[in-house]
């Protein structure tokens, strides 16, 4: 009998195992010490942090683009964006002008190259505007490094967040839930309980 293994499967086996090592905890609120931990509250009360409220809209289409809904829940189930907005929040001015730029950079391809906004994308229109800038390429154009360089940095970004969710470590991988992913946060600065 043959086992094979997606994708899919083997980038959140090595997350899931990095994390494990680390001892990372659950996701999506900063406690008084700046530890992101996982926060109370359901998608619908969110507010972006860094993002307004297109560029988080494009930011969860992206991430969905990266780790698609299938069988399990996807990237926007698991509030992806949400953690990239708050993790982009507390990193150097540097690092968010970084990632906006290249956000605003793929936002204007997309406009160029479909004539949509990257939120009204269908997700074949999207993977159509990503493939070129993707990782399967070896080397890209100059006029394709920026956004190739902002494409990797937001699915690494996308990766982790998802597989440190219930929806990717628990619904995804099938482990068992983390005992911090029943702590949450009654506000953004307390402890979990």
């Amino acid at each position: 009998m043959t086992t094979s293994i997606t994708r899919r499967e083997m980038l959140g086996t090595t997350v899931a195992a990095a994390l494990t090592a680390a001892g990372i905890d659950w996701i999506y609120a900063r406690n008084s010490v700046g530890r992101i931990v996982i926060a109370a509250g359901n998608a619908e009360d969110w507010k972006p942090i860094l993002f307004n409220a297109d560029q988080a809209n494009s930011v969860a289409a992206l991430c969905e683009a990266i780790i698609p809904r299938t069988d399990t829940p996807g990237a926007r189930d698991a509030r992806a964006h949400e953690f990239i907005d708050l993790q982009l929040s507390g990193e150097a001015e540097i690092q968010q002008r970084l990632f906006m730029e290249g956000l605003d950079w793929l936002e204007k391809r997309c406009k160029s190259e479909v004539r949509k906004t990257i939120g009204e994308c269908s997700p074949e229109e999207l993977a159509q505007v990503l493939e070129p800038i993707s990782d399967t390429h070896d080397k890209h154009p100059d006029n394709l490094k920026d956004g190739a360089s902002f494409f990797g940095n937001l699915k690494r970004r996308t990766i982790f967040a998802f597989y440190t969710s219930e929806e990717g470590w628990v619904q995804d991988l099938g482990m068992p839930a983390h005992p911090s992913l029943t702590a949450t946060m009654e506000g953004c600065h307390e402890e979990p309980s």
